[in-house]
């Protein structure tokens, strides 16, 4: 008797785990309906964002098979259940996906690499990104033209356009967002409850979390260390209940050393900056509330359901869905936003002043 091999739990090798002999007698048969490939490699926050996708693909197409293709280092941010197959982005896995057929394929990236796999690749229909004959990038179907221009015409980009990332996605797929959430895997809470230990965090305290730097690439989005200063002491003086969480991945060692150096002694709390990604969003999850430029940490204060401050300079808060839990603060200045690397003066983030914030962060909590 045949195994069941177009089942979605069928692994070949080897029993799935759920029934101990495959064929048609198995109760736990689930044929895959409908296949799909979403290709989003990087960067992480875009790709935190993009899993709003997975929940509409299952609620839309029952046993549907999802397969992502995404780099090594966007892996833990989807580690989920929504995902049947996640592969990472290698030599052997563009082979395994040339041998195999998809009912669709999602493409959203815009990288060489990533767009020429979703022209190569067979599928039944295709939407968003791929390379054209020319070698040039180009759009599989007219939904995705919108995204296309977004990249070559600045005054649409930075002037006209209203509409969210999760917006212009689920328009690649000619389909229509409707608050679909992130997609979340399950966080590392291991080092978040040692850390509630050591700082002797009382349930009646209130965590704002404070994302402190911007990482290396754009340097545009950096607040400045005299302005996270000038909030964490504005919420030490004003508000005994609150208690400051500085915020800070590897590339902000730097930034956060500082500012461990001068509120060491205070009720500050610091997450350090050597924590795996799992064990960051642990920490995330401690937040009432998470004060942040656009970065990794917004996307997963945003994906855990945080109320979120976030500070825009040099890119487009209106590309942000908050999902009503939170306050976009940004200059108004004509050259906001740029999406430039560097900036001679960066007074488009130094107009967001700590107390502009500060009025944000209560309003929020009292809300």
């Amino acid at each position: 008797m045949k195994p069941l091999t177009d089942c979605l739990y069928f692994l070949g090798e080897k029993p799935c785990g759920v029934y101990e002999v495959c064929n048609k007698n198995c109760p736990h048969y689930r044929p895959i309906a409908k296949s799909f490939l979403i290709i989003k490699l990087g960067a992480l926050g875009d790709v935190l964002r993009t899993t709003p996708v997975l929940t509409f693909l299952k609620k839309r197409h029952s046993g549907a098979s999802v397969t992502w293709l995404t780099r090594p280092s966007a892996l833990p941010l989807l580690a989920s259940s929504s995902i049947d197959e996640l592969l990472s982005f290698t030599w052997q896995n563009w082979l395994i996906l040339h041998a195999r057929h998809f009912d669709c394929v999602l493409s959203f990236d815009k990288e060489p690499s990533a767009i020429a796999l979703a022209a190569s690749i067979k599928a039944d229909k295709k939407c968003g990104f791929l390379m054209n004959r020319f070698g040039k990038l180009d759009i599989a179907n007219a939904e995705s033209e919108y995204a296309l221009r977004l990249g070559v015409d600045d005054e649409l980009k930075f002037r006209t356009n209203r509409l969210s990332y999760q917006d212009i996605v689920f328009q690649m797929m000619g389909e229509r967002f409707q608050g679909e959430e992130y997609v979340m895997p399950t966080v590392d809470e291991e080092k978040a409850e040692k850390l509630k230990k050591r700082y002797y965090i009382h349930p009646s305290q209130k965590i704002v979390g404070i994302n402190v730097g911007c990482g290396d690439k754009f340097l545009t989005k950096e607040w400045g260390l005299e302005s996270y200063r000038k909030l964490i002491n504005i919420l030490l003086e004003e508000e005994q209940s609150l208690r400051p969480f500085i915020l800070a991945g590897p590339d902000e060692s730097r930034l956060h050393q500082q500012l461990y150096n001068e509120f060491y002694d205070t009720p500050c709390i610091f997450s350090g900056t050597t924590n795996t990604l799992s064990q960051f969003m642990g920490l995330v999850s401690l937040c009432n509330l998470v004060v942040s430029n656009d970065s990794l940490t917004m996307h997963i204060a945003i994906g855990l359901k945080k109320q979120v401050i976030t500070l825009f300079g040099s890119t487009a808060p209106w590309e942000i869905d908050l999902y009503g839990r939170g306050v976009k603060l940004f200059s108004e200045r004509s050259c906001s936003p740029c999406y430039q690397h560097s900036c001679p003066s960066l007074q488009c983030m130094k107009d967001i002043t700590p107390g502009m914030v500060w009025k944000a962060i209560q309003d929020q909590l009292q809300g």
